[in-house]
């Protein structure tokens, strides 16, 4: 930034460099109108549309090219399939009502964030930022709490490997799986292959026991 522009126009540069636009899918009335209102709330969000059906949400990206755009769980995951299989770099929430570690794993694992209705507004703020940068969190209530989540990431394996085995642990099919993924049944055979041999294990399913800490 160019310290000599006046303060005003050095403040108009920084918001403008940050500011995240945002596509809404849609909500129960009552949630959408919240959840509006807290976006709304923060002026480096900026609301592009709200209450857009599956095939609305999916036109207006390809259209508005938002860095952002919020689902509910009901319509995932065949909606954020589609908004990353049109538009790769945007950055897709999924907003839950008490999502299970499974779901929420998966969802990391499909490259979007997931987090729960009961988050508060900081939180949602937090998460719509971290999305728009690349970021992904699964934030879930645990013993009355708030936890956030990263993707899980074994340290001699691949992004991808990585990727595969939290749909393991989301208990997912190899079907499930590559459809996720948009990969084929025998990619995800390769990958889980490649898996099985770095952790040592002889099975699947004993993928899923040593990842769940068993």
């Amino acid at each position: 930034m160019d310290p000599h522009l006046p303060r005003a126009s050095r403040v108009t540069v920084l918001v403008a460099d940050e500011l995240v636009t945002v596509l809404l899918g849609r909500f129960e009335t009552l949630v959408g109108i919240g959840l509006t209102g807290v976006l709304r709330s923060d002026r480096r969000i900026s609301v592009l549309a709200s209450d857009l059906e599956s095939k609305a949400l999916q036109r207006e990206a390809r259209r508005r090219l938002p860095r952002v755009a919020i689902v509910d769980e009901a319509h995932e995951p065949l909606l954020l399939t589609g908004l990353k299989a049109n538009q790769p770099a945007i950055g897709v929430m999924v907003l839950a009502h008490k999502p299970s570690q499974e779901f929420g794993m998966r969802v990391l694992a499909s490259g979007a964030t997931c987090i729960s209705r009961s988050a508060t507004a900081a939180e949602i703020l937090a998460s719509v930022h971290l999305t728009a940068k690349g970021g992904r969190v699964f934030t879930a209530p645990e013993d009355g709490e708030l936890k956030r989540h990263g993707p899980r990431r074994h340290p001699d394996l691949t992004v991808r490997e990585s990727e595969v085995l939290a749909l393991i642990l989301a208990k997912q099919t190899n079907a499930e799986i590559a459809r996720a993924l948009q990969i084929s049944v025998n990619t995800v055979k390769s990958h889980i292959t490649n898996v099985r041999r770095k952790l040592g294990v002889g099975s699947k399913w004993e993928c899923y026991d040593l990842g769940r800490g068993r």
